[in-house]
Formats: structure tokens, sequence, C-alpha cells
């Protein structure tokens, strides 16, 4: 075999094993598009699926397991603000079965479930009048306060949240729930990431807990009233490729972004696009 011969096979095995590590890539980059998006679609079904039924609503993260679930939950809810979830032991098993309680944390909080619970309001400071009035305002009913659910903003309904505060501790016991998400497989209210394949949540960001949350449960929190709670999420493949969701406060919206951003940029920016200094 000649000099040229050689060269030629050589080229040729370089050629072939560039397009295999390409194809690779794009498969990974493909199924990390796709769990993203299954992702995104859970979060927006949890959203709706609160505001139609005037019921709080919540995603169970356990980035432990690299899984998910959507829970529905009766009773008070309170959050308060903290470094890590208080989780019960329920919480911290696959399925969560028979469900979960949500403890009282020794905080007052609202009371009701379909109250704005009294930690995350210091995360929706100065909101321009009349955006509630946009708001959709579920006819469900539920236990909404009257005075709350006709308020004319969301800054009115925030005052009076806080004037209704510390009546009652939370209490409310949460299951998973029976929501259709859409996914075309068929996964339903729950999930499970491809670790086999690299894909994982890599760390969250939610309006209740400071810093960032690589391990553990995180909860992400669904209100009756047609609000979602504050969200960044990130999702990485094996080639350290990443897609950042963000759950937005007013509309529940999902944004799908292309790679990491400054999570407290959207957690410090108020609707109207001006920053605050806390959340």
């Amino acid at each position: 075999m000649t000099i040229l011969e050689v060269m030629i096979v050589l080229a040729l095995i370089g050629l072939l094993a560039g397009v295999a590590i390409r194809g690779v890539r794009w498969m990974r980059s493909s199924s990390l598009r796709e769990t993203a998006t299954q992702i995104a679609a859970m979060l927006r079904a949890t959203y709706n699926a609160a505001t139609m039924t005037a019921a709080h609503h919540r995603v169970v993260f356990n980035l432990e397991e690299q899984s998910y679930r959507i829970e529905a939950c009766e009773g008070p809810v309170v959050l308060h603000r903290s470094d890590e979830e208080d989780v019960p032991e329920e919480d911290g098993d696959e399925g969560g079965g028979a469900g979960s309680a949500l403890r009282p944390s020794g905080v007052p909080g609202s009371g009701r479930p379909g109250d704005l619970p009294s930690g995350l309001l210091d995360g929706l400071p100065g909101l321009p009048s009349g955006v509630g009035a946009s708001m959709p305002r579920p006819g469900a009913g539920g236990d909404v306060p009257p005075e709350i659910a006709s308020a004319a903003s969301l800054e009115e309904a925030t005052a009076l949240a806080t004037e209704l505060a510390g009546s009652q501790m939370g209490g409310a016991r949460c299951q998973p729930a029976d929501i259709v998400t859409g996914d075309s497989d068929g996964r339903g209210a729950q999930g499970q990431l491809d670790t086999g394949s690299g894909l994982r949540i890599t760390r969250m960001f939610v309006q209740h807990l400071d810093g960032e949350q690589r391990e553990g449960v995180v909860y992400l929190n669904f209100f009756p009233l047609g609000y979602a709670e504050k969200a960044a999420i990130e999702i990485a493949d094996a080639d350290d490729t990443t897609y950042t969701l963000l759950v937005h406060a007013l509309t529940g919206r999902v944004e799908f972004v292309d790679g990491r951003i400054d999570p407290e940029e959207h957690l410090l920016r108020r609707a109207d696009g001006e920053e605050v200094e806390e959340r």
C-alpha cells in the first residue's frame, strides 16, 4: 500500500469519525430539546389546572432522582422564605403515593387555598396599577375571599391578603394530580429525565427559596387566582449544552431560553420591565 493510499484511508476514517461524533451530539441535542419541551408543557398544564379548578397546584422536582410530578393541594397553603424546602418524608419517595402534608412553617399564612401566600408577597412589589385587571380571574370560586377576588389590581390584592394573613396556619395536603398534559407518549402528570443519556436538571431557582437549588426536593407553586411562582430551571445534557425555562408570575407563561442566564435578572424583574431590589 502506497503512502497516498494510507493517507486516503486515514482521511476516510477521520471523516467517518467526525460524522459519527456529530450525529451523537445531534441526538443528544434533540433529546435535550424534547425533554425541555416536555417539562414546559407540564408546567403550562399545571398552571391551567390551578386556574380552572381554583385549587393550589405544585410541581414537585426531585433533583436527586431527576424526576418530577404534579400535585393538587387541599387546605390552606403557607409558603415562607428559606434556604431549602421543609420536605415531609413522603416526598422523599419517588412515587409520592399517598400524598404529603404541607407542614405548618411557624410563619403566618393567608389561611385559605385561594389567597396569595404571605411568603411570596415580598416577591411582587410595586406592580403598576391596573395590571391585575387584565389577569385571569377564574370563576370556579373555591375559598378565595371575595375582597381579594374583586381587587382591581395585584397591588390591592396583595394588600388585602396581607391584612388577612395570620388568621390560620398552613396544613394543606397534596396528592398526585390526575392531569392531561398533552404529552404524545402519555407520560401524564409525572416524568423522569433520561439520566443514562446524560440529561439532568442542573439547578433551579424558585421565588420562595434563597439561592440556587442543586439537590433535594424543590416545589414550584401555581395559585388559583391565575398567578405562578417565578422560577428558572436549567436543563443540560452530557455535552453541557443547556436550556433554561423561565416561569413568569403574572401569566404563568413558560419562556424557553437557549443557554444559561443570570436567574436573578428574571426573579427581580417586574412585569413592566423594572427591577426591584429584593424578591
